[in-house]
C-alpha cells in the first residue's frame, strides 16, 4: 500500500512538472508570435535562437523567416538559429 501511495505521488509530481514546462514553452512561443507580428524580427530571431530546449529552433521557424526575407530580397542568416 505504501509503494502504491508513493507511486501516485511521484506520478502527480511529474505530471505537474510537465504542465509547468508546457506552460512556460507555450509562453515562449506566444511571445515569439507577438514579436513576429509586431515586425520585431531581430528580437524574434534572438528569442528563437535562445529558446529553452530549442522549442523554437525548428524547420517551421526557419521557414517563417525565409518567407519574410525572400519577400524583402534578403538572405537569411541561419547562424541565428545555431
Amino acid at each position: 500500500m505504501r509503494f502504491f501511495f508513493f507511486s501516485i505521488l511521484k506520478f502527480i509530481y511529474f505530471y505537474l512538472l510537465l504542465l509547468l514546462c508546457l506552460s512556460f514553452f507555450s509562453q515562449v512561443v506566444k511571445r515569439f508570435q507577438e514579436l513576429f507580428a509586431q515586425t520585431k524580427y531581430k528580437e524574434a530571431a534572438e528569442l528563437a535562437a535562445q529558446s529553452p530546449q530549442g522549442v523554437l529552433r525548428t524547420p517551421d521557424t526557419v521557414a517563417k523567416f525565409q518567407v519574410f526575407y525572400a519577400s524583402k530580397c534578403c538572405s537569411i542568416n541561419i547562424s541565428w538559429f545555431c
